[in-house]
């Protein structure tokens, strides 16, 4: 599949706009509720982000990515063990 150049700018450009657009969000958040609140989300979040790693270091990002895709496993990932 080809994608044009101009398609490609203006995803980066809506990408880059989304993601100010969350850490402005996110930091109004962090400065509008107690510790406790913002800290326990942040402490799943970033649990759950290890966890993924965790279960998924034996993939390489091509494989990742074709699991993501397709939801199977390729060859390698079967033959490959689980941390």
């Amino acid at each position: 599949m080809l994608v044009r150049k101009d398609e490609i700018e203006e995803f980066r450009k809506q990408n880059r706009k989304d993601r100010l657009w969350f850490v402005e969000y996110w930091a109004e958040y962090v400065r509008t509720h107690p510790d406790e609140d913002w800290s326990r989300q942040q402490n799943r979040l970033i649990n759950a982000v290890y966890e993924g790693v965790r279960k998924n270091k034996h993939l390489s990002c091509s494989s990742a990515g074709a699991l993501r895709d397709s939801g199977e496993q390729t060859k390698e990932d079967k033959k490959s063990t689980k941390i």
